[in-house]
C-alpha cells in the first residue's frame, strides 16, 4: 500500500541519515538499527585477534594493547555523535587521527592506531559484520625513521662493568648482556624458560606464553 511504502521510505531516509551523522541516533528509536555498534564490532575484532596461537592468534598483550586504542577511539566516537561502524569513513578516521594530533601523540603511535582501525573494518566485512561499502581505504604513510636511543658498543660495555662491581647489581649485568646479544624485548626476556633454550645448538626460540 501506499502508506506501508512511505514508511519504508521514512525509514531509509532516516537511517540514511544516522549513517552519515546528519542526524543523531537515538532518531531510530522506533525505526531499527541501521548498523553495527563501535563497541559490538570492535569487540568481534578482538575476541578474532586473540584466538589461540596454533590458529595464528596474538599473544594477550597484544590483545590488551588494542584494546585500550578501541577503548580511547569508543570514547572519541561518543564524543563525536559516532555510533555504528557503518557510520566510519576515510573523512571519520581523518578527523579522529587529527584528535589524536591535537592531544600531542606521536606519529608513530597514530600510524599505529589507524592501522588497528583499518584492519578491524578489513576484518569486519571479510566476516560479514559489515557491508563491503563500508571499507576504509585512507593510506597511511609508515613512519619513516625513529626516535629511539641505540647504545653504543662502549656504553654497554661501560654498564655491564657497573653493574658487575656492584654485587647487588650482578644479576643486571647478566640482563644487559642478554639483551645486547638477542635484540629481545625485556618482557621476552623476563619470560623466557629452560625449555626455550637450546644450549646444544645455541637457539633460543621465542613463545607465545598465556
Amino acid at each position: 500500500s501506499l502508506k506501508d511504502a512511505m514508511s519504508q521510505v521514512h525509514k531509509l531516509d532516516t537511517a540514511q541519515a544516522v549513517l552519515r551523522g546528519l542526524a543523531p541516533h537515538t532518531a531510530m528509536v522506533g525505526v531499527g538499527s541501521p548498523g553495527l555498534p563501535i563497541a559490538v564490532g570492535y569487540g568481534h575484532y578482538l575476541k578474532y585477534v586473540g584466538r589461540p596461537a596454533v590458529a595464528g592468534g596474538a599473544d594477550p598483550t597484544t590483545v590488551k594493547r588494542y584494546g585500550a586504542i578501541f577503548s580511547k577511539l569508543d570514547a572519541w566516537c561518543v564524543s563525536s555523535g559516532i555510533t555504528f561502524w557503518n557510520q566510519f569513513s576515510d573523512e571519520t578516521l581523518d578527523s579522529y587521527l587529527a584528535w589524536l594530533d591535537g592531544e600531542g601523540y606521536e606519529y608513530a603511535t597514530e600510524y599505529m592506531e589507524g592501522t588497528t582501525i583499518k584492519q578491524c573494518v578489513s576484518y569486519l566485512i571479510k566476516s560479514g559484520h559489515l557491508p563491503a561499502h563500508c571499507a576504509v581505504t585512507r593510506s597511511l604513510p609508515k613512519p619513516q625513521g625513529t626516535n629511539t636511543y641505540c647504545y653504543t658498543g662502549d656504553e654497554v660495555q661501560a654498564m655491564i662493568e657497573l653493574c658487575d662491581n656492584d654485587p647487588e647489581l650482578n644479576w643486571l649485568a647478566d640482563v644487559i648482556v642478554g639483551l645486547s646479544h638477542t635484540g629481545m624485548r625485556i618482557s621476552e626476556f623476563a619470560s623466557l624458560t629452560w625449555s626455550d633454550i637450546d644450549l646444544k645448538d645455541d637457539v633460543i626460540v621465542l613463545t607465545h606464553k598465556g
